[in-house]
């Protein structure tokens, strides 16, 4: 039993060997397929809060654009109303939540402003130049006195010559955005060309600026980020903050319209547990089946080994009976020779016995064949005499009875011979007078 058991260790070992290869690549397919819907979920998602970051923004531009040609603030470079300007960007700085709006010449003075409240150094700005030179400028950063998150939108404002001579300035609140889809799923954050997170729905993940290996936070905490790779998605493991996923998948979606980069974390867990999932049931069908077959194998040798016993008490059963088969027709060969020299001795016996019966018979045969000779022999002296006395009738009669004494001779000795060849004469009628006369 036990030499039995170690014959099989190395097949069990071998098969739950292949159990695990095939669970592995199972888990392994079942879990890319499984980050591919995630990483499509997630797409659509990062895609939507990016379209609501866009689109809010754009709504700040659009309405700068329109308000930049207001004629309460083009009435600024002539000497006009400030008041007027400032209710006109007071009411529609009120009807659109953004943080202030203030018009500006080219050399960068504040000609009106909502709240009073405006970047220094105006005229270095980037995106303020920009605008002085007739596009669009538009860059983040942080609004003064509330110190606030923002976006500034700069507008030029042309003259009748065609000329820049002002740029419209609307600041749009970024909390205000935010609001809308704060602590919604997956965790997406926007980061601007330093890698640093401007816009998120996780407030935790403000200003930390993201490396290759690591997320450093706005107070210098480094926390570690591990990035592997499967297939080609890329899957962080983190501990940023317990409302980010640890195991996340990575996606990234450039926004150049507005200088951002939309990134998401979209929990991956799902995907393995669905992973883990189909592997189990992979895993427990081959186990199942292994075990059936384990289980028929097992009893398929098991009869194996019962067959080879019966077949050796059969052959030797089957030699027993073919000795006890070979004595028996030696005793059967013995026993018929023994009935053949029975029947010898028996016929013998009855020759024995005939010839008895024929010597016991033979005085009376002797008595009845002597019988008829001495009639014969007295008839045919008679004859003899008749003859002489000239009497041919007494000498036919002598004949006659000479005759019929031989006939009765014929018939005695007929029988005898047909006793001793055991034949049967045929019945004939007889004339019961006739012999008692005789």
């Amino acid at each position: 039993m036990r030499d039995r058991a170690t014959a099989r260790a190395p097949i069990v070992g071998l098969f739950l060997a292949a159990v695990a290869g095939l669970g592995w690549i199972v888990w392994t397919t079942s879990y890319a397929e499984a980050l591919r819907q995630v990483e499509s979920q997630g797409r659509s998602d990062l895609r939507l809060a990016a379209d609501r970051l866009v689109t809010g923004l754009q709504r700040y531009r659009s309405l700068a654009v329109s308000l930049a040609d207001h004629p309460a603030l083009t009435a600024l470079h002539a000497g006009g109303d400030r008041d007027a300007a400032k209710a006109v960007l007071l009411r529609n700085l009120d009807q659109t939540g953004a943080l202030n709006a203030f018009y500006a010449d080219r050399e960068g003075r504040v000609l009106a402003s909502a709240q009073g409240e405006v970047p220094v150094d105006l005229a270095a700005r980037p995106w303020f130049l920009r605008a002085v030179n007739g596009a669009l400028g538009a860059d983040r950063g942080i609004s003064a006195g509330a110190a606030r998150r923002a976006y500034f939108h700069g507008v030029p404002a042309f003259g009748p010559d065609g000329k820049v001579r002002g740029v419209l300035v609307l600041v749009a609140d970024i909390e205000a955005l935010e609001r809308e889809w704060s602590g919604s799923r997956p965790s997406v954050f926007f980061t601007d060309a330093l890698n640093q997170v401007f816009v998120t729905n996780r407030s935790e993940l403000l200003f930390w600026q993201r490396t290759d290996t690591a997320m450093i936070g706005p107070g210098g905490d480094v926390v570690g980020v591990d990035t592997r790779m499967v297939g080609d998605h890329e899957v962080w493991h983190q501990r940023l903050s317990p409302y980010v996923p640890r195991a996340a998948l990575h996606l990234v979606q450039p926004l150049p319209v507005i200088g951002l980069t939309g990134e998401a974390l979209v929990d991956v867990g799902p995907a393995r547990r669905l992973a883990w999932l189909q592997t189990a049931v992979v895993a427990v069908l081959c186990l199942f089946f292994g075990s059936l077959l384990f289980l028929a194998t097992e009893r398929r040798r098991a009869l194996s080994i019962a067959n080879a016993r019966l077949e050796g008490r059969v052959k030797d059963r089957t030699r027993d009976l073919e000795q006890a088969n070979t004595a028996l027709r030696r005793e059967v060969l013995e026993r018929e020779e023994a009935e053949a020299a029975l029947r010898q001795a028996q016929a013998e016996l009855v020759e024995a016995g005939k010839l008895s019966a024929l010597g016991q018979m033979s005085a009376g045969i002797s008595h009845e064949l002597n019988q008829p000779l001495m009639a014969i022999r007295s008839f045919a002296e008679n004859a003899v005499q008749f003859l002489e006395r000239d009497r041919p009738d007494r000498t036919a009669e002598n004949l006659t009875r000479i005759s019929q004494m031989a006939d009765r001779m014929a018939r005695i000795i007929q029988n005898l011979r047909a006793f001793a060849r055991q034949e049967s004469v045929p019945q004939t009628r007889v004339d019961v007078t006739r012999v008692v006369a005789s």
